[in-house]
């Protein structure tokens, strides 16, 4: 598996070419963001391919093995944070440029979409518990079927994908007529956010609500990029080295 990464590394950093003279003004393009989301979709299809390795009782080698599971472990929940603080900057570049045809829309093309996609996961999934002899419940399969519980299938992540497209949605429609700054709305998706991993740490494991806020950091994110953009590109060493100190 070691070797899988290896090779994926290399076709990443092939053809790379590196400014010497301007900052990466395109650091937040779609193309780019896409191209990030699309390593991150990597790591997560090796996590799940993982637990069905480590289920058949596959050891693995210590020289060849070991070390992809190292990077499994250390990146833990980082591998959706990014997911989450793209989808909020996403959407708020959207909501900038499309206004309200954009918010108004959300329900039709961001929310309903995304479920029926996962509606037919878990579709597909209570069909091979059938095969297997496992009789589901109605209530069992209802529950599966918004998220909240899993039969076998991913679960978490949509639930809180779909919550944060709901709650900017809200936000947006309800000061849709009032002359509110996009600060205060994006403060007010920060409240809701706050307040939905309140009650998700009373019912559900911390990786449920842990990295939710990310999504608003994408949020306030776009609202003031050009701030942002400029404390970065003044003070990106400074930022870096304490990132990791």
């Amino acid at each position: 598996m070691i070797l899988f990464y290896i090779a994926f590394f290399i076709l990443c950093i092939y053809r790379i070419q590196i400014s010497k003279t301007s900052f990466f003004d395109d650091v937040l393009s779609k193309d780019r963001c896409n191209a990030i989301k699309g390593l991150f979709i990597l790591f997560v299809f090796v996590r799940h391919l993982l637990q069905y390795i480590e289920k058949s009782g596959y050891i693995g080698s210590p020289f060849w093995d070991k070390p992809l599971l190292l990077i499994d472990q250390k990146l833990g929940q980082l591998i959706v944070v990014m997911f989450l603080f793209y989808s909020g900057y996403g959407v708020m570049e959207s909501i900038l440029k499309k206004k309200d045809s954009y918010i108004l829309s959300m329900p039709k093309n961001r929310i309903l979409p995304t479920f029926m996609n996962f509606a037919i996961a878990v579709f597909v999934f209570a069909i091979a518990d059938l095969i297997l002899g496992k009789v589901l419940t109605i209530p069992t399969y209802l529950q599966a079927l918004i998220g909240w519980i899993s039969i076998g299938n991913s679960n978490w992540y949509i639930f809180v994908i779909i919550l944060c497209y709901i709650i900017t949605f809200i936000s947006f429609v309800i000061f849709r007529e009032r002359n509110l700054s996009l600060h205060l709305r994006g403060l007010f998706i920060l409240f809701l956010s706050l307040c939905s991993i309140f009650i998700l740490s009373h019912y559900q494991k911390p990786h449920w609500y842990n990295t939710i806020l990310a999504f608003s950091f994408g949020i306030f994110f776009s609202i003031h990029k050009q701030k942002l953009d400029f404390l970065i590109r003044n003070h990106y060493k400074k930022i870096l080295l304490a990132l990791f100190s």
